[in-house]
């Protein structure tokens, strides 16, 4: 693979594919990187990558650079939507989340530089699948999991985090109520535009019961028109415009979740392990003390206890390098994991201002478009008239 600046580049997901293999059915996205060069012709790679190659692309992010936010990947289809994965509007819409997932990254001043990124979208299909074969297998994925989840309950978090995490907690629920809401807005949409069709469909046969009031009833239909053409429009554009990004943002909300998660778990280790330095220094001191005592028909077990100080005094300096090392990673943990929420905070503003702009946008649009120009025609059918 060619070296190269990976600073000023844009990387674009487009025309799905479906393959139709043996033993496995599948969809693949083609994903065009361009690169900018300083003085040569810009260069390009162009890949294909199926879902499951995201998936190990997080994987791996995730495993190098644990206490950073790796932006969360579309989940995968459910039960109800297995018959339904391959429709147009399901490949589409996760086609949509993947470019986001891959901006995400680009726009990274950590991951855009990391060699994974950079194998992902410029490794021919051979060269890329010898390295994801090498990846950790589901059990281990499975275990690390568990252990980055269930680990840390009983350690005293960090406030600085905790605070983070309550405010996210509070962010998901609040995008979750908007998510809804929208959802509510546009199936009662759904059965306005059958209502206004009908409505539509009733002033048409008026039209032919009665001819003299034709120009007036045309006003009507023609107003009635327009209403239902914009209101179509807004039903099409749910999907991309308003459904996908809360969704999305709300993947994003989870992945800062779970990169907290991941520094509590750094934070238990160090935790545990200076605790058990701890306790055998205590256990140590302990048998020195029973062992200077004078007593009679202790010999051998004296003895027993000069077996343990000795095997303490092995493992002592063992622990104690494991807890400089632990106290070492979480102090990395702890900055990156800073730099990462500011960068977080500062997009998070810009991002959802502009999720809920557009949606007002949007229906700023539907009421001056549709009705104020379906007023505008009766109003000058009855000027008229």
């Amino acid at each position: 693979m060619s070296t190269f600046d990976f600073q000023d580049y844009n990387v674009n997901v487009d025309n799905p594919q479906k393959h139709l293999d043996p033993m496995d059915t599948y969809i693949s996205f083609r994903i065009t990187t361009k690169v900018k060069q300083k003085m040569n012709e810009d260069m390009q790679y162009i890949v294909r990558r199926r879902y499951n190659d995201f998936l190990w692309l997080r994987s791996r992010l995730i495993e190098t650079f644990p206490t950073l936010v790796v932006p969360a990947l579309p989940a995968k289809h459910n039960v109800l939507e297995q018959l339904d994965r391959y429709s147009r509007s399901f490949i589409m819409a996760r086609m949509a989340m993947l470019h986001t997932y891959l901006q995400r990254l680009t726009s990274h001043p950590v991951f855009s530089c990391s060699p994974l990124l950079k194998l992902f979208l410029t490794a021919k299909s051979a060269e890329f699948m010898m390295h994801s074969k090498n990846s950790a297998g589901l059990l281990d994925r499975i275990t690390g999991s568990l252990q980055t989840l269930t680990g840390y309950r009983n350690t005293l978090l960090c406030p600085e985090f905790e605070n983070v995490r309550q405010y996210t907690n509070h962010l998901s629920a609040k995008l979750i109520v908007i998510h809804d809401v929208a959802a509510k807005i546009q199936k009662e949409r759904i059965e306005l535009a059958y209502d206004i069709e009908e409505g539509k469909r009733a002033v048409e046969n008026w039209l032919c019961l009665e001819p003299d009031l034709s120009y007036c009833l045309h006003g009507i239909r023609d107003a009635l028109v327009s209403v239902l053409g914009s209101q179509k429009h807004l039903l099409q554009i749910y999907s991309t415009n308003i459904e996908q990004p809360l969704e999305e943002y709300l993947s994003y909300t989870d992945a800062v979740k779970e990169a907290l998660n991941r520094r509590d778990a750094i934070q238990y280790n160090y935790e545990s392990s200076r605790d058990e330095t701890a306790r055998k220094r205590i256990e140590k001191e302990q048998l020195e003390i029973l062992d200077n005592t004078n007593g009679f028909g202790f010999k051998l077990w004296k003895a027993t206890n000069r077996d343990k100080i000795k095997k303490l005094q092995q493992d002592l300096p063992i622990l104690e390098s494991m807890v400089e090392d632990n106290h070492d990673k979480l102090e990395i943990a702890n900055e990156g994991m800073r730099a990462d929420l500011e960068r977080w905070h500062l997009e998070r503003k810009s991002e959802i201002k502009e999720i809920l702009t557009r949606i007002a946008h949007y229906h700023v649009l539907y009421y001056q478009e549709a009705w104020e120009k379906a007023l505008e025609a009766v109003k000058n059918v009855n000027k008229d008239s």
